[in-house]
């Protein structure tokens, strides 16, 4: 009996650290394309950073790395992280952007964003306020 609980607990440890080491690769294996940071999960590019100093305009690419980009994760731009309050003056939101966090321009001051008339998911109005597709949700 006392070898059967040490073979399960072995079993178990083992489970444990093999879990852990995918759940590590999946979330620790980021790439780069010019100023965009990302992960690849299912097959769809998610931009983590975007290293937008100096710059007064942002367009997130449609793909990167060959996958379509559809997500923005939390506090993407790099110069929050600086203590910096970037003014950009336009974001340019591509037709396949599905979700973007709700802290993802964290500590950036956006004039205007611009969404691809073709995106199911986001609108923008002609003074740049960035909207749900029916423009019900800020």
């Amino acid at each position: 009996m006392k070898n059967f609980k040490s073979l399960i607990r072995g079993i178990s440890a083992v489970c444990i650290m093999f879990v852990c080491s995918v759940i590590f690769t999946v979330y620790s294996q980021a790439a780069t394309d010019g100023i965009f940071t990302y992960t690849v999960k299912n097959n769809a590019a998610t931009v983590t950073k975007i290293n937008d100093q100096g710059l007064s305009e942002i367009h997130i690419p449609e793909t990167l790395g060959g996958y379509p980009v559809k997500s923005l994760a939390h506090s993407i731009m790099t110069a929050s992280y600086y203590g910096d309050n970037v003014i950009l003056s336009t974001v340019y939101i591509p037709k396949t952007i599905e979700q973007i966090d709700n802290s993802t321009f964290f500590n950036t001051y956006i004039r205007k964003f611009v969404v691809d008339e073709d995106n199911a998911y986001f609108s923008s109005d002609e003074t740049g306020v960035l909207f749900n597709k029916d423009k019900t949700i800020l």
